[in-house]
């Protein structure tokens, strides 16, 4: 099993992980609260899994746990939307 995929994009400006976890969890229940459906829909899911994911790592380039949390059209252009 390889941990490599050939779409992976690597931040290289980390400034540590502070406010991660609560940027990827608060997008994610972004994405699903008002449609609870996503949750039983494969290709749905995976897309509001990858947005919750750029969060997350938008979150890790920039200092501080509130600051550093993206907005929704900085993930948006982060993924090419």
């Amino acid at each position: 099993m390889s941990l490599w995929h050939p779409n992976l994009k690597l931040l290289l400006d980390f400034h540590g992980s502070t406010g991660a976890g609560d940027s990827f969890i608060g997008a994610f229940l972004s994405q699903i609260v008002d449609d609870q459906s996503v949750l039983e829909d494969e290709e749905r899911l995976r897309k509001v899994l990858r947005f919750s994911n750029v969060c997350g790592a938008i979150t890790t380039t920039k200092k501080g746990a509130i600051p550093a949390l993206p907005s929704d059209s900085e993930a948006l252009c982060f993924l090419g939307l």
